[in-house]
């Protein structure tokens, strides 16, 4: 087990020197989420600022990799509000002190895999994993969240 907390402490480390040489918010964003792919074994990643939870949330810029534009558009103009695992993070971000959830949860998994986000907008692109991490201050509101 000391192993796994060293490999994950120099992680911690290479991403704040990362951090630390990056001349622009783009080059940061871009490098910090290839640290996060690295580190869980993604293929690809994105980031979207959040505004409105409360009513219609909207999704706003942010940052892809391994993303295609086009599927991030379709996916912030409708089908946000088919993905489950979006869905239930806004409906409990209040209720819950986790900001983490993933596809494979047992809780989530039976309504994700039988859901028309998965079968008409995962699936065709072969995406059968998802993790998402909201972002929020504390006892605060999401104010972006990180797909991976």
């Amino acid at each position: 087990m000391t192993s796994l907390h060293t490999r994950h402490l120099q992680e911690v480390l290479d991403v704040s020197r990362c951090a630390l040489e990056c001349d622009s918010m783009d080059t940061l964003q871009s490098k910090a989420m290839a640290a996060m792919e690295s580190s869980i074994g993604a293929k690809s990643s994105l980031y979207s600022h959040l505004s409105s939870p409360q009513t219609e949330p909207k999704f706003l810029g942010g940052t892809l990799r391994g993303v295609t534009s086009d599927a991030m558009s379709l996916w912030r103009e409708d089908y946000h509000r088919h993905d489950p695992l979006m869905c239930y993070y806004l409906e409990r971000h209040n209720r819950t002190n986790s900001n983490v959830f993933i596809s494979t949860d047992p809780a989530l998994r039976s309504e994700y895999v039988s859901s028309r986000f998965y079968h008409e907008f995962l699936k065709p692109q072969s995406i059968h994993h998802v993790m998402i991490i909201g972002l929020k201050p504390i006892k605060g509101v999401p104010f972006g969240v990180f797909g991976l």
